[in-house]
């Protein structure tokens, strides 16, 4: 028994492979004759080109484990951005966001992935419904749910997991996945840039330009979202988030000492230090 996953990462190249769209803009495959100009790669992975794990991911995970993990999204609503049309290796576009400013009242789908026999489902601390799960149900729970902002709640046995309505854009935090590297000239740092509320929720909306300032023991080598259709060159200093998020790759120059790295924006300058050694 296997599975195979076309594919596991977004990539460069076969440029709109995977690509949903809404009414209005350019119809059809990533191959019909003149392609998809605005987008500059495939879309088809189960983790975005940042690394970031896409839905899918967590739901194929929870698939091949034998374990009771509980992991929440959300179908973006036909017509919210406009009505939306799938092609060949795409999905529907999910997120893990309860952000839907202007659809209050109107049908959101909510998805609840586990092997956990049956998931409750609460919006505000009030009862949206149970649900039995099985193989069956391929696994899912899914709920209609009228929009409401607030904390979508899922619970299965003793785990929840949760999802709440993020306020507006407060400030930049920067999350190193290790903040000492070999001073090699090779070693690499990378850090995820999320725009977060006041509270720490990610906006899952948000847009921000910023731009990054390396000083010091280190180099921008990267600076990117995973939005495929954002022409800036990933070795930009510059960078729009993309569903409040970006990625930030900085490499040592071959000395030891400290590099110093701001992230400037319409939000106040985060900053951080990374050890070179």
């Amino acid at each position: 028994m296997g599975d195979i996953v076309w594919t596991g990462l977004d990539y460069l190249g076969e440029s709109g492979i995977g690509r949903y769209y809404y009414q209005g803009e350019c119809p059809g495959e990533h191959y019909v004759d003149g392609g998809q100009p605005d987008w500059h790669g495939a879309y088809c992975g189960d983790v975005d080109i940042t690394g970031w794990r896409k839905p899918i991911s967590h739901y194929r995970e929870m698939l091949w484990k034998n374990s009771n993990d509980l992991y929440m999204a959300v179908k973006e609503p036909d017509g919210y951005y406009g009505k939306i049309h799938l092609t060949a290796w795409s999905v529907w576009p999910t997120w893990e966001s309860w952000n839907w400013p202007s659809w209050e009242g109107k049908p959101v789908e909510v998805e609840v992935y586990t092997k956990a026999p049956e998931v409750t489902l609460y919006l505000n601390d009030k009862l949206i419904g149970t649900k039995a799960v099985s193989q069956a149900t391929e696994y899912k729970a899914v709920f209609t749910v009228p929009y409401e902002a607030g904390t979508l709640r899922a619970k299965a046995g003793e785990k929840s997991t949760a999802l709440s309505t993020a306020g507006e854009p407060a400030r930049l935090r920067l999350t190193t996945d290790r903040n000492v590297i070999a001073a090699d000239g090779q070693d690499l740092s990378f850090i995820t840039v999320e725009v977060v509320d006041n509270k720490g929720n990610v906006c899952p909306d948000a847009a921000i330009p910023c731009e990054a300032i390396v000083k010091g023991q280190g180099r921008l080598l990267s600076f990117a979202s995973a939005d495929l259709k954002d022409r800036e060159p990933y070795t930009a200093p510059r960078v729009t988030t993309w569903k409040g998020r970006a990625l930030l790759v900085v490499r040592s120059i071959g000395k030891k000492g400290k590099a110093q790295v701001s992230i400037n924006s319409s939000l106040p300058t985060s900053t951080l230090t990374i050890k070179c050694e």
